[in-house]
């Protein structure tokens, strides 16, 4: 948009943070109030046109105690600028065009937000798409293109928001074993130790060594939603504990497992500053093990012991990009006498989630996925929801779902599909 308000030209491509070069002297509109009484009125009629700018009062007093009230030169170049309800406005209150005078303004670096300076850095072609806040920490995923711009936009961010002490850019994908990506600190401190809070508890990480997605706050709560007192939830890729934690501080009985020592250790730490000591218990395996082992101990002993006849089991397995790799683990995981003191409420439900291509058809690969995967085509599907946009044409997908006996007493020697086999999965599908 071509406007007076925006930084002067001659930032355009500035890699070296000068705030000095961005002064700039506009011509604005204003209206001369003498009356204090009739402020209020007089701008809330005008609310849509008031000059609005970082650090700069719209209504302002001069020397002489009169109100001014400065105005958006983009919108506002003489009285007739206004609507004629607020014409009718002003003039009911006696002031009319004589009031509107013009007056030179200078605005500086603290003027603009910071997307604006960003914005005004940039080559025209180039966009800053955003980032992500994490406790103290601003995480941006630049573009190639960026990278050059990498250091001067990371100082602008940290100058204008002055909560966060750290920028940081991502610069690979997650495709190490624990889930972290590589990062490099632009801008502020080395330390990305810091707090966040989501759903009414309290997490305390460090960025460098766990995976935290601020994006994920939403789903985190939906499947704490579906989780009732004395629930069980079995957390098979816990990291520091969006759903264990909360979970558990409602009530529930958790068992958290993760591959990674550090979201193990800052997941202890959560659970302590969260005050659930005796409802979760930590474990770090891996996830086939874990449902191999505890998971199905700790089903058969509520099973076989818990009075409860409204408990649920669920199972959440979030790492999208293998989790699905889990599910042959279940094929036959009880023999046929455990199964049969099962109740049909104590089949667990399951929380998959996983990157498909992003299709209008997604719910259909879905099941298609899942049916392949423990290969049987009797499943009860719950919800399949499309999570969020991953990146073009990437999407995370939450695949909710009841196992049955069939699958969890089938003989492993009727079940063509193991973990150690994973080239047999749709690797196109699943691996974008």
């Amino acid at each position: 948009m071509n406007s007076v308000l925006l930084p002067p030209e001659c930032v355009r491509g500035m890699v070296s943070l000068n705030e000095s070069v961005f002064k700039k002297i506009v011509k604005v509109p204003v209206l001369n109030i003498e009356g204090l009484n009739l402020i209020n009125c007089i701008t809330t009629s005008l609310k849509q046109y008031l000059l609005k700018l970082e650090n700069f009062k719209s209504v302002q007093c001069n020397k002489n105690n009169e109100k001014i009230i400065y105005l958006n030169p983009d919108l506002v170049s003489c009285f007739r600028s206004f609507n004629d309800d607020v014409v009718a406005t002003l003039t009911s209150l006696n002031i009319f065009e004589n009031r509107l005078t013009f007056c030179e303004i200078t605005l500086t670096f603290d003027n603009w937000k910071a997307h604006e300076i960003i914005a005004a850095i940039l080559p025209p072609c180039y966009s800053f798409s955003g980032f992500s806040v994490i406790g103290t920490i601003i995480h941006v995923n630049l573009k190639n293109e960026l990278l050059s711009y990498k250091h001067i936009i990371a100082e602008v961010l940290l100058k204008k928001l002055k909560y966060y002490k750290s920028v940081v850019n991502k610069i690979n994908n997650i495709e190490n074993t624990f889930r972290n990506f590589e990062m490099e600190i632009l801008a502020g401190s080395n330390d990305l130790k810091t707090e966040v809070k989501e759903n009414g508890c309290k997490f305390e990480l460090n960025f460098r060594e766990v995976y935290w997605n601020p994006r994920l706050h939403e789903e985190h709560a939906k499947i704490v939603n579906k989780l009732n007192q004395g629930d069980v939830l079995y957390d098979v890729c816990c990291g520091i504990g969006p759903f264990s934690i909360p979970a558990a501080k409602c009530g529930c009985e958790v068992l958290a497992n993760d591959l990674n020592p550090a979201c193990c250790k800052w997941l202890q730490r959560n659970v302590i500053i969260n005050k659930i000591n005796s409802r979760l218990k930590i474990f770090n395996k891996p996830g086939d093990e874990f449902i191999k082992e505890d998971i199905k101990n700790d089903i058969l002993k509520h099973v076989t012991n818990d009075k409860n006849d409204s408990i649920r089991f669920h199972i959440t397995m979030n790492l999208p990009a293998s989790a699905y790799t889990f599910l042959p683990v279940f094929v036959g995981l009880f023999n046929e006498n455990e199964l049969s003191i099962f109740e049909e409420h104590h089949l667990p439900i399951i929380h998959l989630y996983c990157f498909m291509k992003n299709s209008n058809n997604f719910k259909e690969e879905a099941k298609a996925l899942i049916e392949e995967t423990l290969n049987v085509s009797d499943i009860c599907y719950l919800e399949i929801r499309n999570v969020r946009n991953v990146a073009p044409n990437k999407e995370m997908i939450r695949i909710s779902f009841a196992m049955n006996k069939k699958i969890l007493g089938k003989t492993a020697e009727n079940n063509k599909h193991y973990i150690e086999n994973e080239s047999h999965f749709d690797a196109k599908r699943l691996k974008l």
